[in-house]
């Protein structure tokens, strides 16, 4: 037979465990949900990076590439389910002394977000995911606009992230961009 003090310190740790438990939980689903949106970023950051690099260096001319580079990158980024929640657009942009100067631009046809294109805004997209109707100045950061006669491919990434436990924290749920130039 056991002691009776050891049984009540038993009964005391089963206790605490159901009292503490709940609130361990609590703490630790809102974490999982953080470290699900730093992937989400660090794939978005891959993807902007790899579509760049791709439309610069491609041996193909960037209106018969577009739609596959961006194809393919959205398909190297699971778990993001960018056909449901996902936006890519590539442009090209050429620097000239009255300012940069958009050459061509596209939009992936396989995306499920309405995002609009942070590099330029295009007024109307035709079928073929071409910007049809050029529709406000280009938006480059200080510093990052290229020089005169200098082309570079600008590469955008959109991800809406749907965090599994928003009530826990309402302010995690957003839409991510991420731009690159090459």
């Amino acid at each position: 037979m056991r002691p009776r003090r050891h049984r009540r310190s038993c009964g005391a740790a089963a206790l605490e465990t159901a009292l503490l438990l709940p609130l361990l939980v609590l703490l630790a689903l809102p974490v999982a949900d953080l470290a699900r949106a730093l992937q989400a970023r660090l794939i978005l950051d891959a993807i902007s990076r790899e579509g760049a690099s791709l439309a610069a260096r491609g041996t193909l001319p960037l209106n018969l590439a577009s739609q596959s580079i961006m194809d393919t990158l959205a398909a190297t980024a699971p778990p993001l389910d960018m056909r449901r929640d996902g936006m890519l657009f590539v442009s090209r942009i050429m620097g000239s002394p009255s300012g940069p100067l958009v050459l061509e631009q596209y939009r992936w046809l396989g995306g499920g977000l309405d995002a609009a294109v942070a590099a330029a805004g295009c007024a109307g997209w035709d079928a073929a995911g071409r910007c049809a109707q050029q529709g406000g100045p280009v938006m480059l950061d200080a510093g990052t606009a290229p020089d005169d006669g200098e082309v570079v491919h600008v590469f955008e990434a959109h991800y809406r992230f749907r965090p599994w436990f928003g009530t826990l924290m309402p302010g995690l749920a957003s839409d991510m961009h991420v731009q690159t130039l090459f």
